[in-house]
């Protein structure tokens, strides 16, 4: 996958997952279309993400968030957690995910950082074998243009 190297080889399986989550959820936050967030994520993941959007990102940081897969240059596995409960078995996986993009604001490029740390969720109850990761955090840790200051 373009824009992402070096991630751990027990854990690679989930690099193309992880990328096409944020990409697609940064790209909603990006056009502030909360709704399509539905079946994306969990009930409660989704929620925070709505209030976060809505009370703590400006219209700026709304427009630059949208991360592309190139755009990814760090996953990083911060703890895997299998569980069982009774009959139910799930894995967690938290990741923090590193994006680095330009972006023209007023004709000049500015190299804009995007930092998230996410969780998903997989069920391996039962029948349960193959079904899909969800998401069931994705916090957004930094979203900004850096600026270099002539010292």
């Amino acid at each position: 996958m373009p824009g992402i190297q070096n991630f751990p080889k027990g854990l690679s399986f989930m690099a193309p997952p992880v990328s096409r989550a944020v990409c697609k959820i940064t790209d909603i936050i990006s056009r502030d279309k909360p709704q399509e967030l539905e079946n994306l994520l969990t009930f409660s993941a989704k929620m925070k993400l709505i209030d976060y959007m809505s009370t703590r990102l400006s219209k700026v940081q709304k427009e630059i968030i949208k991360l592309k897969p190139d755009d990814i240059k760090i996953l990083v596995p911060l703890h895997v957690a299998l569980s069982k409960n009774g009959n139910k078995k799930n894995c967690r996986v938290a990741m923090r995910v590193l994006g680095l993009k330009w972006h023209e604001q007023s004709h000049v490029l500015k190299l804009v950082l995007v930092a998230l740390q996410t969780e998903f969720l997989r069920d391996y109850s039962g029948g349960h074998k193959h079904s899909e990761w969800t998401v069931s955090a994705f916090d957004i840790l930094e979203c900004g243009m850096l600026t270099q200051i002539p010292g």
